[in-house]
């Protein structure tokens, strides 16, 4: 589900700093896929200057997953 964090502007940006068409696509379905989490709450960032997008655990109050947008690529982190 979406965080209470969850800026749409900044979605868009994340998502046109992508110059891959695979890469696009795949953020778009991980994007969608994310909305639809029952238990983790979902959101595009900033963490200095990389463009992240967020995955938060609400019941462990853990992110054991997020992914960083590159020019080219997603890169998974945890």
């Amino acid at each position: 589900m979406k965080s209470s964090t969850w800026n749409d502007v900044l979605l868009a940006e994340h998502r046109g700093y992508l110059r891959n068409y695979e890469a696009r696509a795949a953020f778009d379905v991980l994007v969608a896929a994310a909305s639809d989490l029952a238990g983790f709450e979902c959101a595009p960032a900033m963490q200095g200057e990389a463009r992240i997008f967020t995955y938060n655990d609400t019941v462990a109050a853990e992110r054991p997953f997020a992914f960083i947008v590159n020019r080219k690529n997603l890169r998974a982190v945890s």
